[in-house]
């Protein structure tokens, strides 16, 4: 076998040996003199294999000081054998992973382990190659480490595929997310594999009830033979006659009723399994969706940067006035003190403000005192007045929308929107969207508050310094309760933001995490934090485990998945719970709260991105015509439906405005620049029917739907076409 036909593992492994065979020859060179000979011919192979070597290899010192690399490592690098030399290998690595690189490589030589990793090396300002590095332990005969032998080899090309397929697939979820069509897959049983949410909404049937289960549950009676029998010939062999055509027929919902619906059917097969996918259009709907991930996160950025309270109500309500009708909102603020409840932002068409009151039995106060969301449109408000839960303060309303403010599950006061029109009514999404925001705004109003009081109270020791030499000793206990305060607050915070960091992984956050834990207690100093989850620990440098601990459990799905410890290292004073404080238990808890939802965040994105590909693939066989354009009329993307239906190939219409390749006859130019700019204005358009000019000269004519949507920030339109010549043949 020649050099060059070896694999890396097969060089790195052989060079080892001749390395190792050279250490031991070089030993015994004093009594064994024709060792001589044998020892300067390993040499030349060994140079022979690393210059040959299609990877770059490297040779470093039992330090991680570099002392040799070969050609293809300059190529790849960019620096010369004696540039990179000691540590002059380092100048080669890109900013943005110069540190983290740096920490695992001394790391993995001061632990005397192979190492393994993906960087980017930055030949120069605006050019980066990304390399997957990998080095083995150099030993001498005595089984001492001496150095490392490793080698780079460059994975741009992978690295750009991944990217690429990462925003294809972001094309195609988007797709996903906003068609006004019901996509259903069946497999060879008829069992239900695909059911997305447009066909929860037109059959009634939720995904949960329909994947697994028979097709035939919405096939009415009087269908169900004609269904068999076409679905025997689909087992057999993939096919069936209603394939690759457009039918009517009707369909059983889950309440009994039956309706019509249109759809087109494609096949494809995965392994040796056929898979049928139906695209389900209810003929007298359609169907708007709109994302709320920015304006959430846009949520998440005023409650974290407003300076003050006042500034904080009114970026929210501005926000969620995006999000849902908002013209009437209110925050109400309790407490238990006195049991008085204030509302410090009151915002309504028909009342001007609201005086602070005592607690009563109002729907505010229902909400504090369950602790739970509550959508209640007026009939449910009387059916709890019935029961004497509530009374009526104010106008009378059409939806009544109130989520709980809450601190370490401390109910703090309530966030409202209400409206009183039938015409317009709020869902149970909307109740979610409210709950999201509530725990962000709570944390900064307590946040707030305990500034403002810590102020105050400075200000007040300043002005009566002699009145209160007398009580210095309750005045530094509460100072110091309050600080402790803040510091728990900002715990939660730290945590809250380092779980919405873009692209962070489980591990990181609880890395993160365990070193947040020391100094939020009371004795930061003599305080160790663990995390353990999955069998793994994360935790501070000076943790171990003593009498005085603390724990909560991590609870995902009522399993204990995972375990928050906190111990102090010298024994404290006994106060509320050991030597910890009360306020420290509800901390601890929190702790583990947030890390649970975070942890069950992360994995429902984990499962989305798994479906993806899936997702991909169903559009792009779809039978009709999905397309992309910006509002210029300008193509962005297509599947491959949509390339057939025109005769020219994708990257012959990406790029490419509908005039310049002229598929639009003369007549219809207008007719389609008045859609476009009611795409422009956030409006839907079809069906529309057009005369389309294919490549080949001849013409078809199509059926045209559109919806503008959004993708990575940019407006486009999400375009939907379908070749009715057939049809309009058939009824002309």
């Amino acid at each position: 076998m020649k050099d060059k036909d070896k694999t890396k593992e097969q060089l790195l492994d052989e060079m080892a040996k001749l390395r190792q065979k050279n250490v031991e020859l070089e030993a015994s060179e004093s009594e064994h003199k024709w060792a001589e000979q044998e020892l300067r011919e390993s040499q030349e192979r060994y140079k022979s294999l690393t210059e040959a070597s299609p990877v770059g290899i490297f040779h470093s010192d039992s330090q991680g000081d570099f002392l040799y690399v070969n050609e293809r490592w300059v190529e790849i690098a960019r620096l010369s054998p004696e540039e990179a030399y000691a540590k002059g290998w380092e100048k080669a690595l890109h900013p943005d992973d110069k540190k983290r690189i740096l920490t695992e490589w001394y790391q993995s030589c001061q632990e005397k382990r192979p190492f393994k990793s993906e960087f980017r090396f930055q030949p120069s300002k605006g050019i980066s190659v990304w390399v997957l590095c990998q080095s083995s332990v150099e030993k001498n005969v005595n089984g001492e480490v001496i150095g490392y032998i490793g080698t780079i080899t460059d994975i741009t090309c992978r690295k750009q595929v991944e990217e690429a397929i990462r925003e294809s697939e972001e094309k195609y979820r988007e797709l996903v997310n906003t068609s006004a069509d019901s996509v259903i897959s069946i497999d060879q049983e008829m069992r239900t594999t695909l059911w997305n949410p447009k066909a929860e909404k037109i059959f009634g049937y939720t995904e949960e009830e329909m994947l697994g289960q028979s097709l035939m549950k919405i096939v009415p009676e009087g269908h169900r033979m004609a269904m068999e029998k076409g679905f025997a010939e689909f087992q057999k062999s993939g096919s069936d006659p209603f394939i690759g055509k457009i039918i009517e027929i009707k369909a059983l919902k889950k309440n009994g009723i039956e309706s019509p619906i249109e759809l087109s059917i494609s096949v494809r097969k995965v392994g040796d399994t056929y898979i049928a996918t139906a695209i389900v259009r209810d003929i007298t709907e359609r169907r708007q969706t709109q994302k709320v991930q920015e304006a959430l996160y846009k949520i998440s950025e005023a409650i974290n940067l407003t300076r003050d309270l006042e500034g904080l109500f009114r970026s929210i309500h501005e926000i969620i006035a995006e999000l849902m009708y908002a013209k009437n909102l209110y925050i109400a603020l309790y407490d238990p003190a006195d049991e008085t409840i204030s509302f410090p932002y009151f915002v309504d068409e028909l009342e001007e403000s609201l005086p602070p009151r005592k607690k009563g039995k109002g729907l505010t106060e229902y909400v504090i005192r369950t602790g739970k969301p509550l959508l209640a449109p007026f009939e449910v408000f009387k059916e709890l007045e019935k029961k004497g839960e509530v009374e009526l303060i104010g106008d009378p309303w059409v939806d009544w929308l109130g989520v709980p403010l809450k601190i370490l599950e401390k109910t703090i006061g309530v966030m409202t929107v209400q409206n009183y029109s039938e015409d317009i009514r709020y869902s149970e999404k909307d109740k979610d969207i409210l709950s999201f925001v509530s725990t962000q705004v709570a944390m900064a109003i307590e946040r707030k508050q305990a500034e403002e009081q810590l102020k105050a109270l400075n200000e007040e020791l300043e002005a009566t310094n002699e009145e209160l030499i007398s009580t210095n000793e309750e005045l530094n206990i509460q100072t110091h309760n309050l600080g402790e305060r803040l510091k728990e607050l900002s715990c939660l915070y730290r945590i809250d933001e380092i779980s919405r960091r873009e692209g962070i992984t489980i591990e990181e956050v609880l890395k993160e995490t365990a070193q947040l834990i020391p100094p939020s207690w009371q004795y930061p100093e003599i305080t160790g934090g663990r995390i353990t989850f999955e069998g793994k620990k994360y935790e501070t440098r000076n943790f171990k485990k003593t009498k005085w601990t603390q724990s909560a459990d991590i609870i995902i799905g009522k399993k204990k998945e995972g375990l928050v410890e906190v111990c102090y290292l010298e024994e404290k004073p006994e106060i509320d719970e050991g030597p910890f404080l009360k306020e420290e238990r509800d901390l601890i808890n929190a702790i583990a709260e947030r890390l649970r939802q975070f942890i069950e965040r992360a994995r429902a994105e984990e499962n989305l991105k798994s479906s993806e590909e899936r997702l991909r693939i169903i559009f792009e066989y779809a039978p009709d015509g999905y397309y992309l354009n910006d509002f210029k009329g300008n193509f962005v993307d297509g599947n491959k439906a949509a390339a057939k239906l025109t005769g020219y190939k994708r990257d012959e219409l990406i790029g490419k405005s509908f005039l310049k390749l002229k598929l639009l006859s003369p007549k219809d130019i207008p007719k389609a620049a008045a859609l476009l700019a009611k795409n422009a204005l956030g409006q839907p358009t079809g069906p529309d029917e057009f005369t389309l000019n294919r490549k080949d000269g001849t013409q078809v004519v199509a059926e045209i739907r559109t919806f503008p949507v959004k993708i990575k920030g940019k407006a486009l339109v999400l375009g939907n076409v379908r070749d009715i010549t057939e049809r309009k043949r058939a009824t002309e």
